[in-house]
C-alpha cells in the first residue's frame, strides 16, 4: 500500500510523502487520512520557529545543510 502512518511502520524507505500525498496520521487514538504539501515560504517562515521550539534539533539539522538545501516543512490536513 502507498499510504503512511506517521510514527507507524506502515511507511516504505525511499518514498517521497509529495510523490503520493496521501497518508494515514495517528495521532493516539485518532487516525485519519491526510494530505500532505510542502509549506509555502511565508507558511514556512512563520511555522519554522514553532517547530524548533517543540524540538530544538531542527535548527542543528538545517544548519548541517545549510547551503546545500532547506529542510521540507511538511504540512498535513484532513482529508
Amino acid at each position: 500500500s502507498s499510504r503512511r502512518r506517521a510514527g507507524g511502520r506502515r511507511i516504505r524507505a525511499g518514498i517521497s510523502i509529495l510523490a503520493d500525498a496521501a497518508v494515514e496520521v495517528q495521532v493516539v487514538a485518532d487516525i485519519f487520512a491526510a494530505t500532505a504539501r510542502t509549506a509555502t515560504p511565508a507558511e514556512r517562515a512563520r511555522l519554522w520557529p514553532v517547530m524548533t521550539a517543540i524540538y530544538p534539533p531542527y535548527d542543528a539539522y538545517q544548519e548541517k545543510a545549510a547551503g546545500l538545501r532547506e529542510i521540507p516543512l511538511v504540512i498535513l490536513s484532513r482529508a
